[in-house]
């Protein structure tokens, strides 16, 4: 064990009177910054963080429809056509209601121009021209409303 520790002085001594055989340039520089542009590629869908829903204000059966889903459109700009069989349908349906209420009008008008007559005559009760009268009317507010 005594051995180690004088071998070791030993070689200390031996090496310590040599130099470095080649030296090492050092180069010397003033450190810069730069912005640092980071590149990712990745593949996804957008969604859009609004929805519109599409909605007709009357009913019926689309016929033509003008524009592909997710297309760009302006504003009142034509979208889609209707059928127009059942809007032709519904307003022959409402002439005819027009119609027959006009007829019903003119019904109660002549019946109670007649009562009129009547009662000048004395053949006619006041009441019952005055409900005649009240007909008129109400088919008149009918008429209107068609």
């Amino acid at each position: 064990m005594r051995l180690i520790p004088g071998f070791c002085i030993l070689l200390g001594i031996a090496f310590s009177g040599q130099s470095a055989a080649t030296d090492i340039p050092v180069a010397a520089q003033v450190a810069q910054s730069q912005p640092i542009f980071v590149s990712v590629q990745l593949t996804g869908t957008v969604t859009s963080p609004s929805n519109s829903t599409l909605s007709t204000s009357t009913s019926g059966l689309v016929e033509s429809i003008y524009v592909e889903e997710g297309a760009i459109v302006e504003a009142e700009a034509v979208l889609l056509e209707l059928d127009a069989k059942l809007v032709e349908l519904q307003l022959k349906n409402m002439q005819a209601k027009y119609k027959q209420e006009k007829i019903a009008m003119q019904d109660a008008e002549r019946r109670r121009d007649e009562a009129k007559t009547l009662f000048a005559q004395k053949s006619f009760s006041k009441s019952s021209l005055h409900l005649l009268e009240s007909e008129v009317a109400e088919k008149q507010a009918v008429l209107q409303q068609a």
